[in-house]
């Protein structure tokens, strides 16, 4: 009988721990921002859109070979690890690589301009249309110069240093215009991509 209970328990382990290994997939993706109040971090990926990691004390964050907090986590980056699924769109994280852009902004092909809210339309491959907002004291240079809000012109490759805002607009305090037809070039912090089950999976 004492047998038989040991083998029924040591099934169960075996099933428990493959549930648990199932539950957890691979997530991939580029930081849009991080709220170390509610523990979580917004993630693009480049094939299955935006979804949500969360976090609770057994979550380990690794930077450069070294285990951080969520609050040392930067701005602009690019994640991959595990998570288990809480809902649509919404993980809990296991484990996470962290790894910093080279370049701390976001580039596309300026569409159009306004003047008078200082507003520019954009696209790129990673994000599709998007609309950047400029304070009224932004720094837009081109060609190592300073120039105005309205030299920018539609058809300009144009870099900018923002931070996205709750309606989905971006708020730039810097920017720079690449010549035209050049593209926005390296160095730029693109959602994860790759082969598997997961997030960015097929």
């Amino acid at each position: 009988m004492k047998k038989i209970v040991l083998t029924t328990l040591a099934v169960l382990m075996v099933i428990s721990v493959a549930a648990y290994a199932y539950a957890a997939e691979e997530i991939w993706g580029r930081i849009n921002s991080v709220d170390t109040g509610a523990q979580t971090m917004k993630i693009q990926n480049g094939r299955t859109g935006e979804f949500t990691l969360k976090f609770d004390g057994n979550s380990v964050i690794t930077m450069n070979g070294k285990q951080v907090k969520l609050s040392e986590v930067p701005k602009y980056g690019n994640v991959k690890g595990q998570a288990d699924k809480l809902q649509d769109n919404t993980y809990l994280v296991k484990n996470i690589q962290v790894t910093a852009c080279q370049y701390n902004g976001l580039c596309g092909r300026v569409e159009s301009t306004d003047k008078a809210t200082l507003t520019v339309k954009m696209w790129n491959a990673q994000l599709g249309n998007f609309t950047v907002k400029f304070t009224s004291d932004a720094k837009i240079t081109k060609d190592g110069k300073e120039i105005k809000f309205e030299d920018i012109k539609a058809g300009d490759m144009l870099r900018f240093d923002g931070t996205k805002q709750d309606d989905g607009t971006y708020l730039a305090k810097s920017a720079t215009i690449n010549q035209r037809g050049g593209g926005c070039g390296g160095g730029g912090c693109r959602g994860g991509n790759g082969k598997g089950k997961g997030r960015g999976g097929k």
